[in-house]
């Protein structure tokens, strides 16, 4: 009885770690989707300053021609 109830501790203890690992995991790809699209953001607003620069200095070369 008492080497039955220690195995079900064992089996729950290791069932309990492999949802905590799987929770850890769940949680480690959301956090990486949430940092990927937050570079992608801030490369878009790059591109779009790097953008906005050139075309003021195509201007601005326009206007000395």
């Amino acid at each position: 009885m008492i080497y039955h109830l220690k195995v079900k501790q064992i089996y729950l203890n290791n069932a309990y770690k492999i949802l905590e690992m799987k929770s850890l995991i769940h949680l480690q790809r959301k956090m990486q989707k949430i940092i990927l699209i937050q570079v992608k953001s801030y490369n878009y607003q790059i591109n779009n300053q790097n953008s906005n620069l050139r075309k003021q200095m195509n201007k601005n070369i326009q206007l000395r021609i």
